[in-house]
């Protein structure tokens, strides 16, 4: 969930499949959508077969894919840690 630079709610779904094989992660997106409400309050949604989702909400938050991944989402790389070798 985010605002928009002009306030507005959003919600980022992205479903996926995190497959461990012998070797290594295998990382499956299966869908992305937007939903949000227009102007007159209905809910409204925007799936990744009619948008690229990785472009629209750098865009809808008003910054750079560049400070989305290094500055607001640094900390990303250590999801996976579940998935991890318990001896690590």
């Amino acid at each position: 969930r985010f605002r928009t630079v002009l306030g507005k709610p959003v919600i980022a779904i992205r479903s996926f499949a995190l497959t461990q094989k012998a070797s290594k992660l295998e990382y499956k997106t299966l869908d992305s959508t937007l939903a949000s409400r227009n102007d007159q309050g209905e809910n409204v949604a925007m799936s990744a077969r009619c948008a690229d989702i990785d472009k629209e909400v750098p865009a809808l938050m008003g910054v750079s894919k560049a400070i989305l991944d290094n500055v607001i989402f640094v900390h990303q790389d250590d999801s996976n840690w579940p998935l991890a070798d318990g001896a690590t």
